[in-house]
C-alpha cells in the first residue's frame, strides 16, 4: 500500500470586462440568460389603493448563477410609466432554485391607469456576446375613483344647511357635550371634603 496523488491540468480563465457598447440603461450587472414574469394583485383598486406586484426573475443559464446577489430590475415611476407611486426602498427578494423574485407594493396615482406596463430586466448573454432584454407582459388593471369627503364638501354641506362645519359636526355624532360651553356645575369644586368621620 503506497499514497498516490494526482493533479488537474492547470485551466485557464480569461475575465474580460463587459462592453460598453450597447448597454442597456437598465442593466444592473446580470450575465447569464434570463427570462422574467409579472403579476399583480389585486387587479381592481381604487385610486391610492395598494397592489402588491410580484416580478420573478428565472436563470436559465447553463450550470445556473448565484442569485442572492442578483439586482432586481428598475422599479421606478418612471419605468412603470409614471402612473404609479413606488416606495423608493431596496429591494433584497426571495431565491427559489432558479428563481428570485421581487415584491413591491405599487399604488395607482390616477383613474385613467389601465395597465402595469412591461418590465424590463436587461442581461449581458455570454453565449452570444451581447446585451439582451427580457420583458413581462402588461398587466391589465382597472382604477375606480377613491371615495374621499373632503374639507371643502364639508363646508358647502353645512354651508347648504346655514350652520357652521362645527355645529353640523356636531348633530352628526349626537351632540358632543364637549362642544358645549361649560356650565356653573362643571365648574364647581369636585374635589372630596372630609368629614367629621375621617381619621
Amino acid at each position: 500500500v503506497r499514497p498516490v496523488t494526482a493533479a488537474t491540468p492547470d485551466t485557464q480563465v480569461v475575465a474580460r470586462a463587459l462592453p460598453e457598447a450597447g448597454r442597456p440603461a437598465s442593466f444592473r450587472g446580470a450575465v447569464g440568460n434570463f427570462d422574467i414574469r409579472a403579476a399583480a394583485k389585486p387587479t381592481a383598486v381604487a385610486m391610492g389603493d395598494p397592489i402588491t406586484l410580484s416580478v420573478s426573475v428565472i436563470d436559465l443559464s447553463r450550470g445556473g448563477n448565484e442569485l442572492k446577489t442578483l439586482q432586481p430590475p428598475v422599479l421606478d415611476q418612471a419605468s412603470l410609466g409614471g402612473g404609479f407611486r413606488v416606495p423608493s426602498d431596496p429591494l433584497a427578494g426571495t431565491v427559489d432554485g432558479s428563481v428570485k423574485t421581487f415584491t413591491q407594493t405599487i399604488r395607482p396615482t390616477s383613474i385613467d391607469v389601465k395597465q402595469v406596463p412591461p418590465i424590463e430586466f436587461a442581461y449581458f448573454d455570454p453565449q452570444r456576446g451581447q446585451y439582451a432584454t427580457a420583458r413581462t407582459q402588461a398587466i391589465d388593471i382597472s382604477v375606480s375613483p377613491a371615495e374621499r369627503l373632503g374639507d371643502d364638501r364639508i363646508e358647502r354641506s353645512a354651508a347648504a344647511a346655514g350652520k357652521t362645519p362645527a355645529t353640523a359636526l356636531k348633530e352628526v355624532e349626537g351632540g358632543l357635550v364637549a362642544n358645549a360651553a361649560p356650565t356653573s356645575d362643571l365648574l364647581q369644586d369636585q374635589r372630596l371634603q372630609p368629614g367629621a368621620g375621617a381619621a
